[in-house]
């Protein structure tokens, strides 16, 4: 294993100020016939590189299946290895999930922006992916391992 993942109980916070207003979004949970999004348990290890930096690790992983779109994985935010997280102010909103938070990872001089996000408030219907953040896997290996 390459670093180490510790969890831990403080998670970089996001700051104020420039946010999507929850209430102005409309949710369409219910008005879109046989859309759904799933969350389903990872039974396997999860880890997810940046090159040779480790900087997530877990076993508590949920796979978000969702019509009309891959796969995605989520690891809880406290697995993210908090030292390369920085804070954007970029967000997006999706109708069926709600408001998207992002973050850079940042070593040094490199930065990759954007890379992760996080409903910090989802829609109660997807209220499991509370605490969760995934990343870009074309920007970052995303790997299940037995």
């Amino acid at each position: 294993m390459i670093g180490s993942i510790t969890r831990v109980g403080r998670i970089v916070q996001k700051p104020r100020g420039c946010s999507l207003e929850q209430a102005d979004r409309e949710s369409l949970w219910g008005k879109v016939d046989g859309y759904r999004v799933d969350l389903e348990p990872v039974i396997e290890n999860v880890f997810c590189y940046w090159g040779s930096i480790a900087v997530a690790q877990t076993r508590y992983a949920v796979e978000v299946l969702e019509t009309r779109h891959r796969s995605v994985i989520y690891v809880p935010m406290v697995d993210i290895r908090q030292e390369y997280l920085e804070p954007s102010v970029h967000e997006t909103f999706c109708p069926f999930k709600g408001v998207a938070s992002y973050w850079s990872l940042k070593d040094g001089n490199r930065i990759l922006e954007d890379v992760l996000w996080s409903y910090e408030r989802p829609f109660a219907e997807v209220s499991g992916l509370l605490n969760y953040g995934a990343f870009y896997s074309d920007r970052i290996d995303v790997e299940k391992v037995a």
